[in-house]
């Protein structure tokens, strides 16, 4: 990106107080990477749900339109880049989707990527009402980065192996023009042993995998740091001379995640406390900004065979 050009992203997603998720999670990170973010909160919670309480309030659609109307005014030349996370209730999902298409009038090439926050570990956040919705707002994406159950919800197709993983996003290619597809992370057996791994799909180049390490621990905002970053390395075509760009910016954007985590997962070990508490497993972010501008690449993708 050249230091004295303006990128700006919108994102469009959960906020808190305390802590990192959603909108918090996704913010610095950007900024470090050289992007003005304009945020606009769906929800606006005290923390997240991990914790024993929550606080706040989930915004209405008018008032998430209402505040676009807003920012729009404020920034008459547009968006590059358009990221929307978490929402609930399906106004607020067509909403965004309403909004959506009014960035793409304004700039007809800014890049929207769409993480459908779904659900995980089998289970639902949203209404399934709302599922045919999210279908149709696929097409439209630039990027989408569903979890392994999310991707089986959006395709009903099973991601439990990197066959199947595979058989998914080609579907998610050829019946709704993706360009893009990034499984952020999903287990697959392999034997007796479960694995941790992500794959990606562009249609101009060819699917890969990368082997995450599995660290123990429950990290929330994991998710959205991932999208953030790899909205802010694709879209700013950071890495347009490497062999295969998109490749290079999953690796990096994988890598600096994974140290994050790496750096949260010792802090909680050298507090030692006997009573956890679910503060204590914050993403380390303000401690990362150095693993988030350049991670070490211990990570490397695998071309899918």
């Amino acid at each position: 990106m050249n230091p004295l050009e303006t990128k700006r992203i919108l994102a469009i997603q959960s906020s808190v107080c305390h802590g990192y998720v959603g909108n918090r999670s996704a913010t610095f990170p950007l900024q470090l990477l050289g992007w003005d973010v304009d945020v606009i909160p769906t929800v606006e919670l005290s923390n997240h749900a991990g914790y024993p309480i929550v606080k706040g309030r989930t915004l209405e659609a008018a008032q998430i339109m209402d505040l676009y109307e807003g920012v729009s005014l404020a920034n008459p030349s547009g968006y590059e880049c358009l990221l929307t996370g978490y929402s609930r209730g399906m106004e607020c999902v067509k909403t965004i989707f309403q909004i959506a298409k009014l960035v793409k009038e304004k700039n007809p090439n800014a890049f929207w990527v769409l993480d459908p926050v779904l659900g995980d570990n089998g289970k639902l956040y949203v209404e399934e009402v709302i599922l045919p919705l999210y279908r149709s707002m696929l097409p439209y994406a630039d990027l989408i980065t569903p979890n392994g159950f999310e991707a089986e919800v959006l395709t009903k197709m099973p991601v439990k192996s990197l066959a199947s993983a595979y058989d998914c996003v080609q579907f998610l290619h050829k019946t709704y023009r993706i360009k893009q597809v990034v499984i952020s992370s999903f287990l697959a057996m392999e034997g007796s042993t479960k694995n941790l791994y992500c794959f990606a799909s562009s249609i101009e180049s060819k699917p890969f995998y990368v082997k995450i390490p599995f660290i123990e621990g429950f990290f929330c905002g994991t998710g959205d740091l991932l999208t953030a970053l790899l909205a802010a390395h694709i879209a700013s075509n950071e890495f347009k001379d490497e062999t295969d760009p998109f490749k290079k910016a999953v690796e990096v954007s994988l890598n600096s995640v994974h140290e994050v985590v790496q750096r949260t997962a010792s802090r909680i070990s050298s507090l030692n406390v006997k009573n956890y508490h679910p503060a204590y497993a914050e993403l380390s972010i303000i401690k990362s900004q150095q693993s988030i501008l350049s991670p070490s690449l211990l990570l490397s993708a695998t071309y899918f065979e």
